[in-house]
């Protein structure tokens, strides 16, 4: 698990990671980033876990996010879709210590989760 956000309020944001079984951080590996849903009131990133292991078996590095929702840091869903940004973000400028390739990153996401992913 990463650290990678401190709201002012409540515990800070972390990315669950995965990696493959011959994990080599001096490699750039293909990313997949999910965001868990949960109408953006609350959900786990536990949702995304099978996936991520199933990426995780292909040869991906596979990343659930947390995010900010109403449950956990009183969160207004604009809140939670710049938590997913700087999700993003933090992988994108991290990539080359987390052995990613940057221009390879994707995005995905079920309910609210999906809709972080389409934000620009």
């Amino acid at each position: 698990m990463i650290e990678f956000y401190q709201p002012e309020r409540g515990e800070p944001l972390a990315l669950n990671m995965f990696y493959p079984e011959d994990y080599d951080p001096s490699n750039n590996y293909a990313c997949i980033i999910f965001f868990f849903g949960g109408g953006w009131t609350g959900g786990s990133t536990a949702q995304f876990y099978a996936q991520a292991k199933y990426m995780v078996s292909r040869g991906l590095v596979a990343i659930s996010a947390q995010y900010r929702t109403s449950k956990s840091h009183n969160a207004i869903p604009r809140q939670c879709v710049e938590d997913g940004k700087t999700a993003i973000r933090y992988v994108r400028q991290n990539a080359e210590a987390l052995g990613i390739d940057p221009n390879k990153i994707i995005v995905s996401g079920g309910s609210a989760g999906g809709m972080l992913r389409r934000q620009r």
